[in-house]
């Protein structure tokens, strides 16, 4: 008595001095904040009423504790070739969530739950992932995702387009029907290859050996194709191609030519 006046402060600022006085003599001051800013974290909001200068200001004070949204998300793992079969361990690396942020991973849009989190600090997460790149999964899409489950569409995402790279994998392939074919027919064969990266140059075998282009005697070589003109019976036998590149040496199964 009289009714006080109540303020607003930070720190030693004056935030708001526009108080009421209700009816029943109560005063009262609303200080509405519209926009959070993640700078206001732990900082103390004190609500003061005096009344004259002959008493001591009563106050009250509030602390206020956010949550956070991640700032930042990347795959620190240096983006290079992996080899397929070949386990490595991803990293990845969040900052900026308050509590620190959910960490996931995914391939071509599926969930992999064999990665573990690591909290360094109380806004920094790193996560961990063993993965043993497949074949199967050059050109795919690796993602890592940051969120907050306590804020909506606080996701932040970093993706690596994986380039796997693995032995040349090679199918040879008879062009004719193995018992059709007799003295004086050509014969073709074709050798299928699957490689990252793909090969330079495709040789091949006949019965253990090296077999090259020989037009004149019918060996007819195009790098994929194997062409033998007027085969003889001398031809009849075991014939494979191979390829290399970075990763090894490929070899195909054997295709055995028998000749009527």
């Amino acid at each position: 008595d009289p009714p006080p006046a109540i303020t607003w402060w930070q720190d030693s600022i004056l935030l708001d001095d526009d108080y009421i006085i209700t009816p029943l003599r109560i005063a009262r001051n609303e200080y509405v904040i519209n926009v959070l800013q993640r700078e206001q974290l732990w900082s103390t909001l004190t609500c003061q009423a005096t009344n004259t200068n002959f008493s001591t200001p009563a106050s009250s004070s509030i602390t206020l504790d956010l949550n956070l949204k991640p700032l930042h998300v990347r795959i620190t793992t240096r983006r290079r070739p992996l080899s397929a079969g070949r386990r490595v361990v991803l990293t990845c690396r969040s900052r900026g969530s308050r509590p620190p942020a959910r960490m996931t991973w995914w391939k071509d849009g599926k969930k992999i739950f064999s990665a573990s989190a690591i909290t360094t600090s109380e806004n920094i997460s790193i996560s961990e992932l063993p993965f043993t790149p497949e074949i199967d999964d050059h050109g795919k899409i690796l993602r890592c995702r940051a969120d907050n489950p306590d804020i909506i569409n606080s996701a932040l995402e970093d993706g690596w387009k994986l380039d796997v790279i693995y032995l040349p994998k090679l199918t040879l392939t008879l062009l004719k029907s193995d018992d059709s074919v007799k003295e004086g027919d050509n014969v073709g064969f074709e050798c299928n290859v699957k490689a990252n990266p793909m090969v330079s140059e495709i040789s091949w075998r006949f019965n253990g050996k090296r077999f090259v282009s020989n037009p004149n005697k019918g060996i007819i070589i195009n790098n994929h194709t194997l062409e033998l003109e007027l085969v003889k019976r001398d031809t009849a036998g075991r014939y494979r191609c191979e390829a290399t590149n970075v990763e090894g040496q490929g070899i195909s199964e054997e295709v055995i030519l028998r000749i009527n």
